[in-house]
């Protein structure tokens, strides 16, 4: 789960390179991203205090 980083800044920004292939992966942030290697991410355009916690709740079900 990424929140709220534009993920321009290494060695951060890398860290998404090590995430498994099968693993689910988010994207939280209402700002729209671009030049970022998130292709199989799923995006949620929203700030953290409700992005969050929908995606909490949908985990959950």
């Amino acid at each position: 789960m990424v929140i709220g980083t534009s993920l321009s800044v290494y060695p951060a920004a890398g860290l998404v390179n090590y995430a498994p292939p099968f693993a689910e992966k988010y994207y939280i942030d209402p700002k729209e991203l671009e030049g970022a290697n998130i292709y199989d991410f799923k995006i949620i355009k929203e700030k953290a205090g409700v992005g969050v916690p929908d995606l909490v709740e949908q985990l959950i079900k």
